[in-house]
């Protein structure tokens, strides 16, 4: 699903009409709405990358649910089944495997967080939980900044806005690129082997990828799974013009 904010469209996929319930219907239509009513593209530099944007959508969407749950009666009971779906809680085995890579396993983490109030059981690896201890903090307080009022002003809204990026951007984006860094040099030992991210995205057939490609290579294949996923986690945010 996502919310155009330049032709004020919201749209569902046909797929999710097929799979979701009507709770999961209801709450993406209110997450979406919310986007549209509280969240503003305040640096456009979390536009640049979709690892970046990832970043901020595990921020944001959040902040818009905890918004939206203030505003409306029962959004909470959709909001838990919602999140159910795609972060099943007694899971220990979805965000752990070598498949994903440490970045996504910290995005997962802070939803999952959020979403339950203990920490992910999947998520194991000692750096991501080292990245995890020094933002947690920092992410609560970014996503509860949510007016206080019903009828906040457009500029009460600008304000939270510019307060919760400045916490993403300097609190949590330099500890985050850590593990992005981590992730991309993942991706080009495999690359290099010739093993690939065994996920049907340049598995090489079992050939290495020459040195003079590696870069590039894992590059394109880290930011188009940042993609991915981001949009898997119900905010593909677009930026307000």
């Amino acid at each position: 699903s996502a919310y155009d904010f330049e032709t004020n469209t919201y749209t569902i996929a046909a797929t999710e009409f097929i799979k979701d319930t009507i709770e999961e219907l209801l709450f993406t239509s209110v997450h979406e709405g919310g986007h549209r009513d509280l969240t503003r593209m305040v640096d456009k530099s979390f536009f640049e990358k979709e690892t970046k944007r990832l970043l901020l959508n595990v921020v944001e969407d959040p902040r818009v649910n905890n918004w939206e749950s203030k505003r409306y009666k029962g959004v909470e009971k959709m909001m838990k089944a919602s999140y159910a779906h795609y972060f099943p809680k007694d899971d220990r085995e979805k965000w752990s495997n070598e498949k994903v890579l440490p970045h996504e396993q910290f995005g997962a983490a802070l939803i999952y967080e959020w979403a339950y109030g203990v920490p992910c059981p999947s998520v194991q690896d000692p750096v991501v939980l080292e990245v995890l201890d020094k933002t947690r903090d920092a992410a609560k307080r970014a996503y509860n900044l949510i007016p206080q009022t019903l009828f906040p002003s457009e500029g009460l809204k600008l304000k939270l806005a510019v307060e919760s990026t400045k916490i993403i951007k300097e609190e949590i984006l330099p500890e985050y690129e850590k593990l992005v860094q981590m992730s991309k040099d993942i991706i080009k030992q495999k690359l290099k082997s010739g093993k690939g991210m065994g996920d049907g995205q340049a598995d090489g057939g079992g050939r290495p990828v020459p040195s003079e490609l590696l870069d590039e290579e894992s590059e394109k294949i880290l930011e188009g799974r940042a993609k991915k996923l981001a949009d898997q986690f119900e905010g593909k945010v677009r930026q307000n013009s």
